[in-house]
């Protein structure tokens, strides 16, 4: 790199006149502008003072190219469209048939809105809207096919969905020329979105439906074949069932006819044991208190007319000896009421015993009659135990086959029946709306971009242009690059007349500058 310096002509005397500049080497082999210590700010400053027009030059030509650019950039016209996911509930088939809510809301609204951007939806709208063969959408002419795919990549292209950071609402929108164009295909977007997650739905249940009944087919053939091979053995067995369902099903000796007579004889047995042992404690209580409260009955109104006696008698024994013909007449009557209370006494206690015993006998003989009877049944019973192993084993697959065939039909129904409702998890919120102007291009945003972009520019261009001319311009330049003091300046003439005119005039500031260097 040189530096330029403008060196002294001859002195005043033989008309000194500025030399052409000279270039010498610079003694620190090559220093940036401003010297070893870089750029200050008064280096800038004065960069962008002496380069201003041609910064302003360059902000104006930004200025002009971000104007060009909005007027020569096609308007298009965007379109938004808000849609509401709600995650659908999962039901579980049990006893209790509860619901729950399915887990992961956001990997649902993940899941559509990969299913927005998908191409297959673009090419369901595409179909819908019949872009295909729309000339303002689609260039007329060629293959079918192709406009199809034509049509199908721009609704693709034009679509962007925005991915919320919480909630479940989702917005996209659609970019086109045509604001109507922008509107009608955001909302058939919406609404072929909408149709398709419905088609899957019955898709999915025309498949469940069919798996059905498939397996119902099969499950109702092996009920039939299991209940053939029930009846078969039980009447091969000789074993009659006289239970409810739910008795028979439960596999106990209750079922059958011979466990049915046992319960039946064992309860019999049970009412007889408690008939004989109440009929035993009557006879023996009979025995002990000899049916005092039936002989007090029977004898109450001999007694009585033996107290009358004896109350007479007594009153007349202080009257009379016991010796007494009237006394020993009142005795003999009291005497025969005696014997008279005996014999009533007798026969009461006597047939009430008898009666009581005929009916504990009675009882006994229920009862063992009853014992042996049940003695009987119980063998039956246990050899009806060992030969309805393998009834009870078919019963069970019966049992079984019997309820898998109820359960697919159950389900078979609450699929076809809720097959058919339409309830689509997304729904729309606010649909599109032709624009009211374009979103881009815009203007106020290109002309800031031009005017930033063109300062930059003319900024760097100056800073380029000032490190690539490398001439002596300041006495700090002569310091810095030549390592030299300087011992002045001789501004430039700012006359029209000649430069030795100026210095012939000693009070010029050329004149001034060359004398005081």
């Amino acid at each position: 790199m040189n530096t330029e310096v403008a060196p002294l002509g001859p002195d005043r005397r033989g008309g000194a006149f500025p030399l052409a500049p000279y270039r010498l080497p610079p003694a620190d082999g090559g220093l940036a502008p401003g010297g070893a210590s870089g750029f200050d700010i008064s280096t800038v400053v004065r960069i962008l003072h002496d380069w201003r027009w041609l910064i302003l030059g360059a902000i104006g030509i930004g200025a002009a190219i971000g104007l060009a650019a909005t007027l020569l950039t096609k308007p298009m016209y965007r379109a938004w469209v808000t849609l509401e996911a709600n995650p659908p509930t999962v039901e579980i088939l049990d006893e209790k048939k509860r619901e729950v809510q399915t887990e992961g809301s956001y990997d649902f609204i993940a899941t559509q809105i990969g299913l927005l951007s998908s191409r297959s939806l673009a090419e369901r709208v595409a179909q819908d809207l019949n872009l295909a063969s729309d000339p303002a959408y689609v260039a007329p002419g060629g293959d079918p096919a192709r406009r199809l795919s034509a049509a199908t990549g721009k609704v693709a292209g034009g679509l962007t969905v925005i991915t919320p950071e919480s909630g479940q609402l989702i917005r996209y929108n659609y970019v086109d020329p045509s604001p109507q164009m922008a509107a009608k295909v955001a909302n058939g977007i919406a609404e072929s979105f909408i149709s398709s997650g419905l088609q899957r739905k019955l898709e999915a249940s025309a498949y469940a439906r069919d798996f059905l009944q498939k397996q119902i087919a099969k499950t109702r053939a092996s009920l039939e074949t299991s209940e053939r091979a029930l009846v078969a053995y039980a009447q091969a067995q000789g074993i009659i069932n006289t239970g409810t369902t739910d008795t028979a099903n439960s596999g106990g000796d209750v079922s059958s006819l011979q466990g049915a007579s046992l319960v039946a004889l064992n309860s019999a047995l049970a009412e007889a044991t408690a008939r004989r042992i109440q009929a035993q404690g009557a006879y023996q209580q009979a025995q002990m208190a000899g049916g005092s409260s039936e002989v007090t009955a029977s004898t109450s109104a001999l007694r009585q007319s033996k107290a009358a006696l004896e109350a007479q008698y007594s009153e007349k024994r202080t009257l009379m000896k016991p010796d007494h013909p009237d006394m020993l007449a009142l005795r003999s009557q009291i005497d025969e009421l005696d014997r008279q209370i005996s014999r009533e006494r007798a026969q009461v206690t006597g047939g009430q015993v008898n009666s009581l015993l005929a009916a504990y006998r009675a009882a006994a003989a229920a009862e063992n009659n009853l014992r042996g009877q049940v003695s009987g049944l119980k063998g039956s019973v246990l050899n009806l135990r060992g030969r309805s192993i393998q009834y009870n084993i078919l019963q069970r697959d019966v049992d079984t086959n019997r309820g898998l065939y109820d359960a697919l039909l159950q389900r078979y129904k609450e699929i076809g029946v809720g097959g058919g409702v339409g309830n689509s998890p997304v729904m729309i919120v606010d649909r599109a709306e032709p624009p009211g102007g374009p979103y881009k291009p815009n203007l106020l945003f290109n002309l800031l971009l031009g005017l930033v972009a063109g300062m930059l520019a003319g900024i760097g261009t100056a800073f380029a242009l000032e490190y690539v001319n490398d001439t002596i311009k300041t006495r700090e330049d002569v310091k810095a690059k030549l390592a030299l003091a300087c011992l002045g300046v001789v501004p430039k003439s700012t006359g029209k007349g000649r430069l030795i005119d100026e210095f012939e005039d000693p009070s010029s500031p050329v004149s001034e500058a060359y004398s005081a260097i």
